[in-house]
């Protein structure tokens, strides 16, 4: 299966589909394709709609309150919530998009993503490297 963090980079705009697959692996929930609906532990959280161009998916949650799953893949605000505890991260643009930097501060760890098309993709995607999803 590709890693979260190799998703996340695919990726050239934010995504709700991704937002729910980064809350499940996040919270340790594992996520399950029932027909046309995405289903954690008995409950839908979302459904595509194939489309006759591109595939469309609906989070039947919002993106804040109770029950919510945070747009991890439009918001820095939400990316760094990803960030592990005690590590610290900082972005920057470059010629190729936004660069994520992000390292441990007692252990020596590191993640890195060289290019994405935003900073929040760019964060979340360093974030998920830092907890190998």
């Amino acid at each position: 299966m590709t890693p979260l963090s190799t998703r996340i980079e695919a990726l050239t705009g934010p995504s709700r589909e991704v937002d729910a697959e980064i809350w499940a692996a996040h919270h340790g929930y594992s996520l399950e394709w029932q027909g046309k609906c995405l289903v954690i532990d008995g409950h839908v959280v979302g459904a595509i709609d194939p489309g006759e161009f591109q595939r469309n998916f609906s989070c039947n949650r919002p993106s804040a309150g109770p029950g919510a799953i945070p747009a991890y893949t439009a918001s820095i605000d939400c990316a760094a919530t990803l960030v592990p505890e005690w590590w610290s991260w900082n972005l920057g643009e470059n010629a190729d998009g936004w660069e994520a930097v992000i390292t441990s501060v007692g252990d020596g760890g590191f993640a890195h993503v060289p290019s994405a098309p935003t900073p929040a993709l760019a964060l979340a995607s360093a974030a998920m490297k830092a907890r190998d999803l």
